[in-house]
């Protein structure tokens, strides 16, 4: 008896305490979460039908493992992660988050949000992740070997990969 009290105490004060808290300290009422949730869903398209430009804040590199080839030799694949979308960007033999500290060691530039890469067997491949100046990214990816280095070239061969911007348009180079 006294766990069913309890219980229905406990249902009825659930149950009004939107009702005792929906005044704000200007002591309007505050909307309901329902309300909530409908303004944003309102708000998530433009006048003329379109989704309203987004700009992205994080994005980061993921390397996931594909195990090893016939020759025990490590693949990777390399993803770019942003709002909750993956997209693959590259490959390398080696890959692992590149510390901020030596961004400078791979040509890398400081404003750089995220970096992976690494080195296998004479070579290795680098990618990282910029924001544009329109607040969308773009995925850069470089390689280097041993043997260009007796030429006395130590440059990572960085291309753009992959560009989204924030009006929902990207594409891959």
């Amino acid at each position: 008896m006294k766990i069913a009290l309890f219980f229905f105490s406990f249902i009825f004060l659930i149950s009004c305490s939107d009702s005792i808290g929906s005044r704000g300290s200007d002591g309007k009422s505050k909307p309901s979460l329902a309300a909530k949730k409908r303004d944003l869903k309102k708000l998530s398209v433009t006048g003329d039908g379109t989704p309203p430009k987004t700009a992205i804040h994080k994005a980061w590199l993921v390397c996931r493992d594909k195990g090893e080839d016939e020759y025990g030799v490590p693949k990777y694949d390399v993803f770019v992660e942003y709002d909750s979308t993956s997209h693959k960007v590259g490959t390398c033999n080696a890959c692992a988050p590149l510390d901020f500290q030596s961004y400078h060691d791979y040509d890398i530039p400081k404003e750089a949000m995220a970096a992976v890469g690494g080195w296998f067997g004479g070579a290795g491949d680098y990618y990282y992740v910029m924001k544009t100046q329109d607040d969308g990214i773009r995925v850069f990816g470089g390689w280097q070997e041993e043997g260009q280095m007796e030429e006395n070239d130590t440059t990572f061969h960085y291309k753009k990969i992959y560009e989204k911007h924030p009006d929902g348009a990207h594409k891959f180079f």
